[in-house]
């Protein structure tokens, strides 16, 4: 179920986060997470595989976001903006912890996460991380067109 008032919120949030405006820290207690509305919970555990949560720090500098990473994050503001029912997996669990802050290694753990290499359900095998939170090129493509005509 669509949450409106929320995706709004959500959508605040994380452009302000990405850029670099608010710190990580501001992003958890801000980003709506509660209700129906699957996608809220599946992007703040997708955005939390981009920032270190033992210190506050913003998305610049040392801490800038990857190239990878912000075309993630960019679908997640675009499917924030659309009407469209989230179907797929809410939860995306690491169980390779990282042993340093590379954003490149943060980014294959996500990629192979996604791509199923690392199965934690047998939903994430369904998702493929060019499309991802969209559920196909279709969707992406007709929601980057509404976008395109606003």
């Amino acid at each position: 179920m669509v949450d409106r008032a929320k995706r709004l919120r959500a959508e605040q949030v994380l452009r302000e986060f990405v850029q670099g405006t608010i710190s990580n820290f501001d992003f958890e207690e801000q980003f709506p997470q509660s209700g129906p509305d699957k996608v809220l919970v599946a992007i703040a555990n997708m955005v939390w595989f981009t920032y270190d949560d033992l210190s506050t720090h913003r998305h610049v500098d040392e801490h800038a976001l990857s190239e990878g990473e912000s075309e993630i994050l960019a679908r997640c503001l675009l499917f924030l903006g659309t009407d469209l029912e989230y179907f797929g997996p809410t939860r995306f669990v690491a169980p390779d912890v990282p042993k340093d802050n590379d954003p490149s290694g943060r980014l294959e753990r996500l990629l192979n996460r996604i791509a199923g290499r690392q199965t934690i359900s047998s939903q994430l095998e369904e998702w493929k991380l060019a499309t991802w939170p969209f559920k196909d090129p279709q969707q992406l493509q007709q929601a980057t067109n509404a976008a395109g005509n606003a």
